[in-house]
């Protein structure tokens, strides 16, 4: 069953079977790092009962990375109305999915 989880009263994503789950949009990305942040007090409060943190952008691309890859491969930044974050680079991440094509030619 989903778990859903909350940042400051908001739903960031879910947790099921130890693979946290977000849907983001490309606009969820930090340029600057290319990379993707998670809050550090949810990423603290899921240590120990997630393995993989899992993002699904709108184009269907799926990306994973293992949980403990977090703390090693990231850096924590405090980002303008997000807080402090762990920022993960993309190219970090394991592509499950790749983009869906917007139209066949």
């Amino acid at each position: 069953m989903s778990e859903p989880q909350f940042v400051n009263g908001k739903v960031v994503g879910s947790l099921e079977n130890g693979v946290f789950f977000q849907r983001v949009q490309r606009w969820h990305i930090y340029r600057v790092l290319n990379a993707k942040g998670i809050d550090v007090g949810l990423y603290k409060q899921l240590r120990g009962k997630c393995r993989l943190w899992r993002i699904e952008f709108e184009d269907h691309q799926t990306l994973e990375i293992e949980y403990k890859r977090v703390e090693i491969s990231g850096v924590i930044r405090p980002i303008p109305g997000a807080g402090l974050q762990w920022m993960v680079p993309l190219k970090l991440f394991d592509e499950l999915t790749p983009a869906t094509q917007r139209r066949m030619i």
